[in-house]
């Protein structure tokens, strides 16, 4: 059972910065949560500097963050699916027995 509270919370914090990114109206977004997008913007490549291909760059870089977000969750939740108990298969005797 410990592997799958393991994973859930690797799912959970996988999550995490995906749900940041969505801003709410009544909560204002802090100066640290700026530079935590900018620094993970950057990282994807976006360049703020680039004027030039300014729409098209920002776009793309979100586009990759979510890309990786994506990637990110699939992979803990394989993790969970891989070590979670099959619980068709441990059922014993469940195929063979009769309902009356």
């Amino acid at each position: 059972m410990k592997p799958i509270v393991y994973a859930a919370i690797a799912a959970a914090t996988l999550a995490l910065p995906a749900l940041s990114l969505a801003q709410q109206a009544t909560q204002p977004v802090t100066r640290a949560q700026v530079r935590a997008e900018l620094t993970q913007a950057t990282r994807a490549g976006y360049r703020p500097n680039d004027w030039v291909n300014y729409p098209e760059n920002l776009h793309a870089t979100e586009q990759q963050i979510q890309a990786e977000d994506t990637f990110r969750t699939n992979q803990a939740t394989e993790r969970v699916r891989d070590n979670a108990p099959d619980i068709v298969s441990n059922r014993s005797g469940m195929n063979n027995a009769t309902l009356p």
